[in-house]
């Protein structure tokens, strides 16, 4: 699956091509989802951790999260998002 992202400034243009992964995660208790942990929470917690995993944040809209690592390993760049829910939350890449 490719990602085609446009962003108009001007005249000027900037197109992001590559591969789209998504993992989607549950906070559980026990056997349910712990809705205690709020959007809010789960975007402040990866706010906290991303730099241990050489991540930028890149930017932030709400309770969605973007970032960037600069080097995954193999000098190519990964872009992210993480977009919080009630108990759940999900992250983006872009490879």
């Amino acid at each position: 699956m490719h990602i085609h992202h446009h962003i108009q400034r001007k005249k000027s243009q900037k197109e992001f091509i590559g591969v789209h992964k998504v993992i989607e995660y549950k906070i559980v208790k026990g056997d349910k989802i712990d809705k205690s942990f709020s959007r809010r929470a789960v975007i402040k917690n990866y706010e906290n951790v991303l730099e241990l995993y050489s991540a930028k944040i890149v930017g932030k809209y709400s309770d969605t999260l973007f970032f960037k690592i600069k080097n995954r390993g193999d000098g190519k760049s990964v872009y992210g998002k993480i977009d919080g829910y009630s108990g759940t939350y999900s992250i983006h890449f872009l490879i």
